[in-house]
C-alpha cells in the first residue's frame, strides 16, 4: 500500500468510520497496528507473548509476601470470575444472551494473577488451584468460600472471624478481590465494554453447544464426587491450619512461639479419627466395649503424626469422638430398624426412599426431615464401633411398671416379691413401707 492510498483509508475511517485517536496512540498507528494483525495473522502471537498462563512453579509474591495469605495460600496461581458484558445481537440470536440484565449479555470467564495480569483458564496443575467464588462447583482446582458463613469484606469491618471458616472466608475474599479489580481496570480503560454504543451491531458466533455434551460424556458422576471431595478437604485443611496459626503469638519475627492449646477438628480429621478407631476394634483392643487407655494413646499418637499443627492428646481424641457420637445417634435412632422403605447409599451416604415414603415418615416424625436430604458421614463406619452400644430402655421399669407387667403374666400379687432382694427394691421405690407391707415373709420371725 503507497502511502497515498493509507492516507486515505485513514481518512475514511475517521470521517465514516468514527474512528478517533486517544491520549496513547494516533489514527495512523491504529490503522497500522490493524492491518498487520489482518495481514499477518499474528493474533495467537501476540497472544502468546502477552498472555502467559502461570506455570505453577513459583508462588506469588502477593502471597510469599504477606503473612495473612502464607503458607495457606502457597498453591494458588491466581482468581476466577466472570462479567457480563453487554453485546449487540440479531432479535433471532439475542434469548440465548438474556440473563439477569435486562439487555444481551455474554458472560466473559477470565484469570488473573494477583497483580493484575489476565491469564487463559487451563486448569490441570497438579496440587495447583484457582480461587473461585460461591457461583462455582467447589473441585480441587477451583477453590470456593464456606457456603452460609459471612464472605464480603464489608461484614467482617466492626465484626472479626469468629471460627476457622469466616477466617478463611474473609482471606479468600481480600485474595481474590485481584479480579474483581483486574476487571475493573479493564472496563474503565476500555468503556465501551461497560457501555457500549447502541449503533454497534456485534454479531457473536454460535455457541459452542456440543462442549458441555463433550465433557458430561468423559466425566462421571462419581468422579464429579470425588473431585468435590477433594477440594473440600483441600479447603477444610487451610481453614483449619489458618486457624490454629492464629491462635498462636508471635515472636518479633512473626513466627509461633509457644503451645497452642485448642485442637480444630476437620472433616478430613475426622474421618482418619474413626478410620483409626475402626481399626482399633478390629485389632480387638476393646474390652467390654470400652477402648483402653493405651488404645487411646496409640489413635492420638497416630492423628498427631498426620496432624503435626495440631495439639492432639488421648483427651482429644476421647472428646472429639464422644461428639461425633452425639451427632450420630440422632440419625441412628430413627433408622437403626431398617425401616421399610428406605435403602442406604453408600456414595452419597444418604438413606434414600421415594417422596411418599419421607413424606409420611415426617407426619410421625418431623424431625426425619433434617435427614432427606442431609449426608450422614461415615454412618457404617459409627454402626460398626457404636451400634449395639446405644441405651435403648428396653429393660428399665418402675416398680409399679414391674407389678403391672407381672398381673399381665398372671401372677399373683402374693408372688410378685420372691425374696429380699424384691422388699429392698420397693421399698427404695416409695412404693411400699416395710410397716404396711403385706407378704410371703410377714410370719417370719425376726
Amino acid at each position: 500500500m503507497c502511502p497515498t492510498a493509507f492516507t486515505g483509508l485513514c481518512e475514511i475511517l475517521v470521517k465514516d468510520g468514527g474512528l478517533r485517536p486517544t491520549l496513547r496512540i494516533t489514527i495512523e498507528e491504529q490503522v497500522v497496528k490493524s492491518l498487520y494483525l489482518l495481514a499477518h495473522s499474528v493474533t495467537n502471537q501476540l497472544e502468546d507473548k502477552f498472555i502467559k498462563q502461570p506455570d505453577g512453579s513459583q508462588v506469588p509474591l502477593e502471597i510469599l509476601n504477606n503473612n495473612r495469605f502464607y503458607p495457606f495460600f502457597k498453591d494458588c496461581v491466581g482468581a476466577i470470575d466472570g462479567t457480563h458484558i453487554r453485546v449487540k445481537v440479531s432479535p433471532s440470536e439475542a434469548p440465548k444472551y438474556r440473563g439477569r440484565k435486562d439487555y444481551p449479555t455474554q458472560n466473559v470467564l477470565a484469570a488473573c494473577t494477583f497483580d493484575l495480569k489476565f491469564t487463559y483458564v487451563l486448569p490441570g496443575w497438579e496440587g495447583k488451584y484457582y480461587l473461585v467464588d460461591a457461583g462455582f462447583m467447589l473441585r480441587s482446582g477451583l477453590i470456593t468460600p464456606y457456603r452460609g458463613e459471612r464472605y464480603h469484606l464489608k461484614e467482617y469491618s466492626r465484626n472479626p472471624p469468629r471460627n476457622a471458616r469466616e477466617l478463611f472466608n474473609l482471606r479468600h475474599a481480600s485474595l481474590r478481590n485481584a479480579i474483581e479489580r483486574a476487571f475493573g481496570v479493564v472496563k474503565k480503560r476500555f468503556p465501551i465494554i461497560a457501555n457500549p454504543d447502541e449503533n454497534i451491531l456485534a454479531e457473536v458466533d454460535a455457541e459452542l453447544t456440543n462442549n458441555d455434551i463433550y465433557q458430561d460424556q468423559h466425566r462421571s458422576s462419581r468422579e464429579e464426587s470425588e473431585d468435590e471431595l477433594r477440594g473440600e478437604l483441600l479447603r477444610e485443611s487451610i481453614a483449619t491450619t489458618m486457624m490454629s496459626k492464629r491462635k498462636q503469638p508471635l515472636n518479633n519475627e512473626g513466627k509461633s512461639v509457644g503451645g497452642n492449646t485448642q485442637c480444630f477438628w476437620s472433616k478430613q480429621m475426622d474421618d482418619i479419627l474413626i478410620d483409626a478407631y475402626v481399626h482399633q476394634h478390629q485389632q480387638g483392643f476393646r474390652v467390654n466395649g470400652t477402648f483402653t487407655v493405651t488404645t487411646l494413646e496409640n489413635i492420638a499418637k497416630e492423628m498427631k503424626q498426620k496432624f503435626p499443627d495440631q495439639p492432639i492428646d488421648k483427651e482429644k481424641v476421647k472428646n472429639r469422638m464422644k461428639h461425633i457420637k452425639r451427632c450420630w445417634f440422632p440419625a441412628y435412632d430413627i433408622f437403626k430398624n431398617g425401616m421399610s422403605g428406605f435403602a442406604w447409599d453408600p456414595i452419597s451416604e444418604m438413606f434414600i426412599a421415594e417422596p411418599k415414603v419421607w413424606e409420611q415418615l415426617i407426619k410421625v416424625k418431623p424431625e426425619v426431615a433434617a435427614w432427606m436430604n442431609k449426608p450422614i458421614r461415615n454412618y457404617e463406619k459409627l454402626y460398626l464401633l457404636y451400634g449395639n452400644d446405644r441405651a435403648t430402655g428396653k429393660h428399665a421399669e418402675t416398680a409399679a411398671e414391674m407389678r403391672q407387667r407381672r398381673a399381665r403374666e398372671g401372677e399373683t400379687n402374693a408372688s410378685q416379691v420372691n425374696n429380699i432382694d424384691d422388699v429392698d427394691f420397693l421399698v427404695s421405690e416409695n412404693e411400699v413401707t416395710l410397716e404396711n407391707f403385706n407378704g410371703p415373709f410377714e410370719e417370719a420371725q425376726i
